[in-house]
């Protein structure tokens, strides 16, 4: 009796193996391999998050006519160690006002008309995300790249306080 078992065991445990494995799957792995980018280096503070302190700004240098504008600010994005490209470039990723792309939209906190502008080094408005070369080429791996930041009122809408405007900064390089 017990011989007559053990085939049916058999075929029923084959079943089970058939079963257990009766779907199967493929994973793919995949990714890239390619040069390393640069590392950013904002107001030489060993950081890719740098504060940029514009200081204390009175309301009424912003309201006093439509357009006014605080200090300058200076502030350097420092490009380290950059292998791999041969053309690097930024860019500022914050949001643009919708009137006006030149202006970066302020944190409503600060009020309807204030918003900010960045310029390059040689004083001319950099939009956002509009590419920015650097003066890196194959052989070096640094640069330097200046701007300014500075506030700027379009109306009399401007409220006291604290402000924070974070500004994304992404690097492309080919």
């Amino acid at each position: 009796m017990n011989k007559k078992l053990l085939p049916v065991s058999i075929a029923a445990l084959m079943m089970i193996g058939g079963i257990n494995t009766a779907s199967a799957a493929t994973i793919l792995f995949t990714g890239s391999i390619g040069a390393s980018s640069c590392i950013l280096d904002v107001n030489n503070s060993g950081s890719t998050v740098g504060d940029v302190d514009m200081g204390s700004i009175s309301v009424s240098s912003l309201t006093a006519n439509g357009g006014a504008t605080s200090a300058a600010v200076p502030f350097t994005i420092s490009l380290k160690n950059c292998t791999g490209g041969s053309s690097y470039s930024i860019e500022f990723a914050g949001a643009s006002s919708s009137f006006n792309e030149n202006y970066y939209t302020a944190p409503e906190s600060m009020g309807s008309g204030v918003f900010y502008e960045i310029k390059d080094s040689e004083g001319r408005n950099v939009k956002s995300k509009e590419l920015i070369a650097t003066n890196i080429s194959k052989d070096e791996q640094s640069a330097d790249m200046h701007f300014t930041v500075n506030l700027l009122a379009v109306n009399q809408i401007v409220n006291q306080g604290s402000f924070v405007m974070p500004n994304g900064i992404n690097v492309h390089y080919e």
